[in-house]
C-alpha cells in the first residue's frame, strides 16, 4: 500500500501545483461540451475519497458533509466559484490524502462495505480495494483537468 499512497499524494501534489498557476476565471470556465470545470474536478476528488474510502470504510469524513455534497456524483457547478472556495479545496486537497494514509495505518478502516463498480462490473474490497480503486478514480479525472488545461489555453 505505501506505493499507492505515494502515488495518490505525489499525483494531487501535481495537480495542486498545476492549478494553483490559473486565474479563478480559468479555474471556473466550463469548456463546450463539458458540464463541469477544473475546480469541480479538483473538489470532486476529494468529494470521492470521502465517499468511498471513508463512507464505506465506516469512518467519519475528514472534511465538511458540504463539501462532499457538493462535488459527488451528479453534481456539478451551479455558480462559478469563488476564491474562498478554491482555497478551501486547495487547502484540503493534499492533507485528505495525507490523512487517508495516517487513518489507514492507524487501523481505522475495519469495518469496510465492498463498493460495487459498474463501469468496470467489479467489487473491491477491504481498505485496500477502496484506497487503490480510489487512485484509478483520481487518475482519470486528472486526465480530465489537463484536458481542461489546454481546452482554456
Amino acid at each position: 500500500m505505501d506505493k499507492v499512497f505515494e502515488v495518490t499524494k505525489n499525483n494531487r501534489k501535481a495537480v495542486l501545483a498545476l492549478v494553483k498557476t490559473m486565474t479563478l476565471e480559468q479555474l471556473n470556465h466550463i469548456p463546450n461540451g463539458f458540464n463541469n470545470n477544473i475546480l469541480w474536478n479538483v473538489g470532486h476528488m476529494v468529494a470521492i475519497q470521502q465517499l468511498i474510502v471513508y463512507g464505506l470504510g465506516n469512518v467519519p469524513f475528514i472534511v465538511e458533509n458540504e463539501m462532499v455534497m457538493s462535488f459527488k456524483n451528479k453534481t456539478q457547478p451551479e455558480r462559478p466559484y469563488t476564491q474562498e472556495e478554491a482555497d478551501r479545496i486547495f487547502d484540503v486537497f493534499v492533507a485528505t490524502a495525507e490523512q487517508m494514509e495516517a487513518d489507514y495505518k492507524a487501523g481505522k478502516f475495519v469495518d469496510v462495505t465492498p463498493f460495487i463498480s459498474k463501469s468496470h462490473n467489479a467489487t473491491y474490497e477491504g481498505a485496500e480495494g477502496l484506497i487503490t480503486f480510489n487512485m484509478f478514480h483520481e487518475g482519470l479525472h486528472t486526465g480530465v483537468i489537463q484536458k481542461y488545461m489546454q481546452l482554456i489555453a
